[in-house]
């Protein structure tokens, strides 16, 4: 198999044992990097141009994209995307690379995507909501359940049975969830609201108006987005 199909199949990334199981000899491998058309940015990874940078990190430190990075990669809601990749190794590993951030952690089976060097969506909002601060944690909980790629009491019993570091922040956040959020900014505005004296209401019915993103004091209307009436 050409060097290039090889590390298609592979998401453009892959360590020398893969290809070698692919077909790829290492004279061809050597061609190939020393024409450009792959590129070794870690010891025994290779890849090609434009492969996903978190990818490749995961590839080259023996481990999986995590965090942010996995959120990305999922396309989950994110107040703000990752500035560096993010990758977990397992735990006593010393794997290291500049520029990424690495955590070290035992992973189940469960928590990894099949066949993808990736943690799974409910891994990879346990793992942000024990990490991110409270609003960025909150508007990827809340776009979780408007995508229904997790439930409240997935969420509910995440929170109940957390412990260790993190457990704290993760219970806090799923405490600010709101299962009628519409959209990042509507869930950027209900954290802002916790903060003042006011009370509010989300997603109300007013008569002869119709539905609102928040009712505040009982008599402010605050609508985020285009009318829907």
């Amino acid at each position: 198999m050409q060097v290039e199909d090889a590390l298609r199949r592979c998401d453009l990334a892959a360590r020398w044992s893969q290809l070698q199981a692919l077909g790829v000899t290492r004279h061809a491998l050597r061609i190939a990097v020393e024409q450009g058309r792959v590129l070794s940015p870690y010891p025994g990874t290779y890849v090609l141009p434009g492969a996903d940078p978190a990818h490749v990190a995961a590839v080259g430190l023996c481990g999986v994209a995590s965090h942010a990075s996995a959120a990305r990669l999922h396309g989950l809601d994110l107040y703000e995307p990752p500035r560096t990749p993010e990758v977990t190794v397992r735990r006593g590993c010393r794997q290291r690379a500049a520029g990424v951030r690495v955590y070290a952690a035992e992973l189940a089976p469960e928590d990894i995507e099949i066949g993808r060097r990736l943690t799974t969506v409910r891994r990879t909002v346990r793992d942000c909501a024990r990490t991110f601060p409270v609003l960025h944690a909150v508007v990827l909980l809340d776009g979780v359940l408007r995508a229904a790629l997790l439930t409240m009491t997935d969420l509910r019993i995440m929170a109940d049975t957390a412990t260790g570091p993190g457990s704290t922040a993760l219970r806090r956040a799923v405490g600010y969830v709101d299962a009628m959020s519409g959209s990042r900014l509507e869930t950027t505005m209900r954290l802002l609201l916790e903060l003042l004296p006011v009370t509010y209401e989300t997603q109300v019915w007013i008569e002869g108006v119709g539905p609102v993103d928040f009712l505040v004091n009982g008599w402010l209307v605050l609508e985020l987005g285009p009318p829907r009436h």
